[in-house]
């Protein structure tokens, strides 16, 4: 059977050209990969999770490659890069500095429970003392559904103008919460800390219903 015309056009994909272009691709292997226990150290820092991280030996190659390691309870993690224009890394920029301050604020309440008055405060600007606020305890005092009402009140004037919705900002409150609840189950001493911007990591709880 003789081949059709428009056949004899055709050429193999492998070729010398795709070799040469095939064998200048960076693939992670033992031999090219050196570990950044730099960045390794300061990530697992406070991590429920370790990660590792290395880079490539060669200069030409700006190619970092991670692998994460946990008990067995995750079943997968999948690492997403975003390249946003101007516009949308001002909203991402707004959305985690009002993720950061309910944070904050359910962390600043958990440092300052009463059991004997049954009592907390927070302050509605850390700057400002002025602006303390008391809060009766609940019976459990890390409810996220009453905590969530409870601290979503006294919002500062400057939340406004952001539009971030309440049920984002509650979530703030339940990763808060999540860690404390964690340290009291290991018996560990409370030592969570404040989230600022100038963090190398920022981290939010997103929901799976975002996927």
């Amino acid at each position: 059977m003789k081949p059709k015309k428009e056949y004899k056009y055709f050429t193999p994909f492998w070729s010398k050209t795709i070799k040469e272009q095939s064998d200048k691709l960076f693939l992670p292997t033992e031999e090219n990969l050196t570990n950044d226990t730099k960045t390794q150290r300061s990530f697992n820092k406070n991590k429920w999770f370790k990660s590792e991280f290395y880079n490539s030996k060669t200069k030409c190659d700006k190619i970092r490659y991670s692998h994460q390691k946990n008990s067995g309870k995750i079943k997968k993690v999948v690492k997403i890069r975003l390249f946003c224009n101007s516009i949308q890394k001002e909203v991402i920029r707004r959305f985690m500095g009002v993720y950061r301050y309910f944070y904050n604020r359910t962390i600043t309440y958990c440092k300052n429970i009463n059991k004997e008055t049954k009592e907390s405060f927070y302050y509605v600007d850390n700057k400002d003392e002025t602006t303390k606020k008391i809060v009766k305890l609940p019976k459990n005092y890390y409810d996220w559904y009453k905590l969530g009402k409870l601290l979503m009140e006294n919002q500062p004037k400057w939340l406004k103008d952001v539009g971030l919705n309440n049920h984002s900002c509650r979530l703030a409150i339940k990763e808060a919460l999540i860690g404390i609840k964690t340290n009291i189950k290991k018996g560990e001493k409370f030592n969570t800390k404040l989230k600022t911007k100038k963090d190398l990591i920022q981290t939010i709880l997103l929901e799976k219903s975002v996927f």
